[in-house]
């Protein structure tokens, strides 16, 4: 049995630029123009609207927080990456106070700033300097970051073969051309004195 395998990918549809790490893909709309920023659901609602699956980043460790700002500061090539700028994450407070991902995965992870969480809010956006989470208010505009799972890798066992049928034409050679009427060929050969004679139609 063989195997053909095709590794997992990041959306590419819309002509987005899907950063990825590990299995996930993220999608960074950093806020630079006014008018692509949202408010938290807007924001969470994007992200859906751009690949199956997607919701507001979620981060399961430092680790992946810390790809994630290098991906923001890569973004801006070098310059100082602005403080003071905020963007939305997938994280937000429930009414019994405990705190939630959009995308439902276990929250173990927090960068709170210093004397977050306030009550200011329930929402939490990201300063994209520094990394640090503060609580917002859910109908600030900010820009945003997506998060998705690549599309699973495809496995192929027995490949059905493509079958190749090869055709060989050949040209007949024209009938003898005829006058419509009876046309005789004599050919005359001498054998012992006999002549032999052949008619052809």
């Amino acid at each position: 049995t063989t195997e053909y395998i095709s590794g997992g990918y990041c959306p590419s549809t819309g002509g987005l630029t899907w950063e990825e790490h590990g299995e996930y893909c993220y999608y960074l709309q950093l806020g630079e123009n006014y008018n692509m920023r949202q408010s938290f659901s807007n924001a969470e609602f994007r992200c859906t609207q751009l690949s199956r699956g997607a919701h507001l980043v979620s981060f399961a460790d430092r680790t992946e927080h810390i790809a994630v700002l290098t991906d923001i500061k890569n973004r801006y090539q070098g310059h100082q990456t602005p403080t003071n700028n905020f963007i939305w994450i997938g994280l937000y407070r429930m009414l019994d106070g405990t705190y939630s991902w959009k995308d439902h995965t276990v929250v173990d992870f927090f960068y709170w700033a210093s004397g977050e969480p306030l009550g200011t809010g329930d929402c939490v956006s990201m300063d994209i300097g520094s990394g640090q989470f503060k609580m917002s208010r859910c109908f600030d505009y900010m820009g945003y970051i997506c998060k998705t799972k690549k599309s699973p890798a495809t496995t192929i066992s027995n490949p059905p073969q493509i079958k190749t049928t090869q055709f060989i034409v050949t040209t007949a050679s024209p009938p003898p051309k005829s006058d419509n009427f009876l046309s005789q060929i004599f050919k005359s050969q001498r054998n012992n004195g006999i002549i032999a004679l052949a008619v052809l139609i």
